[in-house]
């Protein structure tokens, strides 16, 4: 980077000043990763996407001071590295507060960090920068909620006045907050698909009751154009299912377990309370499948008032061959 066509400035502390931008310019080796970020892990495949994205603003000229990064890194000085009378040093330190994901994405080949400092007259600028960074939508989603969230933790502003201050309305950043909240493929999606902010944030109200295996899936449906309407339903059948399904495996309470454990000595059936478990009779038996097959009967009627809310396509390529399987099996019982 040559300075004098960016007609830096020197401050004490040996940092760069931008007039022209507004930012101030450190070398990588000052900026050290906050090891009390809450976020642990990075997956590769992230950082890798958002290097492509900063390299190629790079290559074009772009970025703030022709670095490559559109948001300046929010900074804070470490205080075990400041000179004797508490003042930062040309060798002291900057801990990252916001912008170790870009920090993470890059290596040395980005040896110079656009930053403003916590505190530091300079933070205006990071004010400024992420006004123009909602105006240009440079920003993903989630990086625009982790932005929108420093803000409000910084200044003590809640949604409604952040809404205020940047122009936005409320909703919006509520949706991106929130965002931060939803497991990182969701985000992903989020991040190439912008439309699915909804989807997400119904993904985000399952949490953990709905498995991740299910959310893989309904994801890929998302993106094949379920509605949210559609969403919604299938996430609530299938966190139902799930539940079920731990119920039936739930372990036996103590009773249970002492019983089970006085058969297996006696070689007796287990005696509940008193009394001899029996085999349930064929009536029971009997109550039992026709109680099942009358649920089966209206969870299909249930299915079939979506049938007309489907494209013609998935119908016939989702629905039909599901209603053979079933009709298949159907048959089979009636000859048994």
């Amino acid at each position: 980077m040559e300075e004098t066509t960016l007609k830096l400035e020197t401050r004490p502390d040996g940092l760069k000043y931008d007039p022209e931008s507004g930012v101030l310019l450190a070398p990588r080796s000052r900026i050290i990763p906050d090891p009390n970020q809450p976020r642990k892990h990075f997956p590769q495949s992230e950082l890798n996407e958002l290097r492509r994205a900063i390299d190629t603003v790079r290559d074009a000229g772009g970025g703030l001071s022709k670095t490559g990064f559109d948001m300046p890194f929010l900074c804070r000085w470490e205080p075990g590295t400041l000179g004797k009378d508490g003042n930062p040093t040309k060798s002291s330190l900057l801990i990252i507060e916001d912008g170790e994901r870009r920090w993470r994405s890059t290596d040395e080949g980005y040896s110079i960090i656009p930053l403003v400092i916590k505190n530091d007259s300079s933070e205006e600028a990071w004010d400024v920068a992420l006004r123009s960074s909602f105006q240009k939508k440079l920003l993903t989603p989630v990086e625009e909620g982790d932005a929108l969230a420093a803000f409000m933790e910084r200044s003590g502003k809640g949604t409604y006045l952040t809404a205020k201050h940047f122009g936005l309305s409320e909703g919006y950043v509520k949706n991106r907050i929130y965002l931060r909240q939803c497991p990182q493929d969701v985000q992903k999606m989020v991040n190439a698909h912008a439309d699915t902010m909804s989807h997400a944030l119904a993904f985000r109200s399952a949490g953990d009751k709905l498995p991740a295996s299910d959310r893989k899936e309904l994801i890929e449906e998302v993106l094949s154009g379920m509605s949210l309407v559609a969403l919604k339903d299938e996430i609530a059948s299938r966190i139902a299912d799930a539940e079920r399904k731990r119920d039936t495996r739930r372990a036996p309470d103590t009773h249970t377990q002492q019983r089970q454990a006085q058969a297996r000595i006696t070689g007796s059936a287990p005696v509940s309370r008193g009394k001899r478990l029996t085999v349930a009779t064929k009536s029971e038996s009997g109550r039992e499948a026709i109680s099942t097959l009358k649920t089966i009967d209206a969870q299909i009627d249930n299915a079939a008032t979506w049938f007309k809310t489907m494209s013609t396509d998935d119908y016939q390529s989702k629905v039909v061959p599901a209603i053979e399987r079933l009709i298949t099996k159907l048959e089979t019982y009636i000859k048994h």
